[in-house]
């Protein structure tokens, strides 16, 4: 099948890992780099297997071959040999639990997918049309700690160098009934849009990256690893982590109680969970705790409840500031979590362990508090 490229990783996986149907009309620009600058970034984060492309002039993909994909990522700027059979197929895709991200120019009303796809409103970002001549940076961030902006400190649309066309984006458009708008470009239209069904994503911008075409976004901010999260969100490999109690905290001087989430999975052998604390004092230090064991207590000095007990470890190597934005967050290493003694501990499966954060305050005197806290049960 000569209009199937693929690109497998090599190393061996220590993980289940998510396999990627790529489905697009504009494999090349003049250089021919298109489709193997998306494969190549997506490789790079290590969270994929197979990575392979579909070319939409030349067909349309059966169902066969789809569901031997955990998701599936379009794109287009021209109209499909047969968008209503591309549509059909999507929506059947996603029916049977697989995932599907679209981003720009598959957005668009005249290139989207039809059929299904398009009559029972499968596509959540819809556009009538683009803009592309201002420099726009990810904006307004609506969904705190949400697993699709995992470790997304920055994008930038690109600005296109001496042609000014950069930063492709949509204009005129609606987001589907039940959708969410997880964050924005500067300028207020949607960037990151997750359905009413959270197997379906849209990203309101093109994947292609400046490594390929200058026109596009720049490759030294993080726009791989927001291609990446939509695919493993998607395809439900990702997500929210953990069960939520001491819910809601006791509010801090923002009035306020912070909040604590936990994204990507519970596999020990991914070792890929991330912890964000959000709704805190803006410019306060703070840092993650850790325990085997639930507790309730104020301690002496502090406004809030600590709600571990027993052997309690500190991330205090990761000590963080809230900033501006009034959170804090990192990457857990499964493999090392901090302990009060003995050393690190290595999480195992069938473990689990809950978290917590600790943060400074003034309220009005200086004191400190707590977000709620998190159980994980690890697989």
């Amino acid at each position: 099948m000569k209009h199937l490229l693929s690109l497998a990783v090599l190393a061996a996986p220590t993980a289940a890992q998510v396999d990627v149907l790529i489905l697009s009309n504009t494999p090349h620009n003049g250089a021919g780099c298109n489709v193997p600058d998306v494969q190549a970034k997506l490789q790079a984060t290590g969270f994929f297997g197979n990575i392979d492309f579909f070319d939409l002039e030349a067909g349309s993909p059966t169902m066969g071959l789809l569901t031997t994909y955990d998701v599936a990522l379009v794109w287009t700027d021209e109209y499909m040999q047969d968008e209503d059979l591309v549509g059909d197929r999507l929506a059947d895709f996603v029916d049977l639990h697989h995932g599907v991200v679209t981003t720009m120019f598959s957005t668009l009303d005249k290139w989207m997918p039809g059929g299904r796809w398009e009559s029972q409103g499968y596509q959540t970002l819809v556009c009538t049309g683009q803009q592309q001549h201002t420099q726009q940076f990810l904006g307004t961030v609506h969904v705190p700690g949400h697993a699709l902006l995992a470790g997304v400190q920055s994008f930038d649309g690109g600005h296109g160098g001496a042609s000014s066309t950069g930063s492709f984006r949509p204009t005129n458009w609606t987001v589907a009934p039940g959708a969410t708008v997880i964050a924005e470009w500067t300028d207020g239209v949607p960037l990151v849009v997750q359905g009413a069904n959270p197997r379906r994503i849209d990203l309101g911008f093109f994947p292609v990256s400046d490594a390929c075409d200058p026109r596009f976004w720049d490759s030294s901010t993080d726009g791989a690893r927001l291609l990446a999260n939509a695919l493993l969100v998607a395809s439900g490999y990702w997500g929210d982590v953990g069960d939520r109690y001491c819910d809601p905290a006791v509010p801090n001087s923002t009035g306020q109680p912070a909040r604590i989430n936990g994204t990507g999975t519970a596999s020990v052998a991914w070792n890929q969970l991330s912890l964000t604390a959000s709704q805190l004092p803006h410019w306060k230090f703070g840092y993650f705790l850790n325990s085997q064991s639930a507790g309730s207590v104020i301690p002496p000095g502090s406004e809030g409840v600590l709600c571990l007990s027993g052997h309690i470890g500190r991330h205090t190597a990761q000590i963080q500031n809230s900033g501006e934005a009034g959170s804090i967050s990192i990457d857990l290493d499964l493999n090392a979590l901090p302990r009060p003694s003995g050393g690190p501990h290595a999480v195992l499966p069938g473990e689990t362990w809950r978290f917590q954060a600790w943060f400074r305050d003034k309220n009005p005197v200086d004191t400190s508090n707590f977000t709620d806290a998190l159980a994980v049960q690890f697989q």
